[in-house]
């Protein structure tokens, strides 16, 4: 399972231009890449999430704030 997050974006036009606002909250400068290829924006980046597992009782509960992009990686788990 693949987890992404996409952050909400407004895209308004003016008579010679497009301008797209996408929230990123906690986001740096050079935490963000923007690239032009022929008609499509791409906009990436990479925030260090806060995601956290915990098992008991034989239940595995995993909380990822919703604020932040999730990367897939390696999550320890606690007891």
């Amino acid at each position: 399972m693949a987890l992404l997050a996409a952050p909400m974006a407004d895209v308004s036009e003016t008579e010679d231009s497009y301008v797209v606002e996408i929230d990123v909250p906690g986001a740096r400068k050079d935490q963000i890449d923007v690239q032009l290829s022929e008609r499509e924006l791409i906009v990436t980046g990479q925030i260090e999430d806060r995601v956290e597992a915990h098992v008991s009782d034989g239940v595995l509960t995993i909380t990822v704030p919703k604020a932040e992009a999730a990367k897939p990686k390696h999550i320890e788990v606690s007891a």
